[in-house]
C-alpha cells in the first residue's frame, strides 16, 4: 500500500523553509516589542508601555502561544493541500495508456520477388504478425500502398483481421 504512495506536487515541498521564516518572525516580532514604544514619548512609555517582562501572563503570552500554534498548524495543511499526497494517481483524461501500431505496406510488384523466401509480401506479413504477438492489447492498422496510400484496415483491436490480410 505505501509502495503506491507518490506526492502530485513534491516541488511545493520547497516553500517550507519561506513559511517556517514567516512564522519565526511573526512571533519573534510580536516578542521583541511593543508597537506602541515606537509611537509614545520615551519619558511616558515607562508609563503608559509594559515591558516584554511585565506583559499579563495570562493573557499576553496564551494568546501568543494560541496565534502560533494556529498559524503552525494552518501552515502545515497548506502545505500538504499544496504537495498533494496520494496513494493513487488517476490518468489524465484523453491519455490511452494502449500502443497504436499502424503498418504501411508496400504492395507493388517488388514485393512479389523471391530473392528472400518465400517471398517479400510473405515475410512483411510474418514481421506483422511477431509485432502483434509482442503487443496483444494494441490497437493496430494497416496502410497499403502501391504509387498512391490507402487505408486497408483501420485501427482495430482484433488482431484477427489483420492477419488475415
Amino acid at each position: 500500500m505505501l509502495d503506491d504512495f507518490q506526492l502530485l506536487r513534491p516541488w511545493f515541498l520547497a516553500v517550507i523553509p519561506t513559511l517556517l521564516y514567516v512564522l519565526w518572525k511573526l512571533t519573534k516580532g510580536s516578542q521583541e516589542h511593543n508597537p506602541w514604544s515606537k509611537i509614545v514619548a520615551p519619558h511616558l512609555a515607562r508609563f503608559m508601555v509594559a515591558a516584554p517582562g511585565q506583559m499579563n501572563p495570562a493573557s499576553g503570552k496564551k494568546w501568543l502561544e494560541r496565534k502560533r500554534l494556529v498559524l503552525g498548524l494552518i501552515f502545515i495543511g497548506y502545505i500538504i493541500a499544496m504537495i498533494g499526497p496520494t496513494l493513487w494517481q488517476k490518468p489524465a483524461m484523453g491519455v490511452d495508456a494502449k500502443p497504436q501500431l499502424m503498418f504501411v505496406l508496400d504492395q507493388s510488384l517488388s514485393m512479389l520477388v523471391t530473392d528472400v523466401k518465400p517471398s517479400r509480401a510473405k515475410r512483411a506479413n510474418f514481421l506483422i504478425q511477431d509485432v502483434l504477438a509482442k503487443a496483444p492489447d494494441s490497437a493496430a492498422g494497416i496502410i497499403s500502398y502501391a504509387g498512391s496510400a490507402h487505408p486497408m484496415v483501420p485501427l482495430t483491436t482484433t488482431h484477427g483481421i489483420l492477419e488475415q490480410t
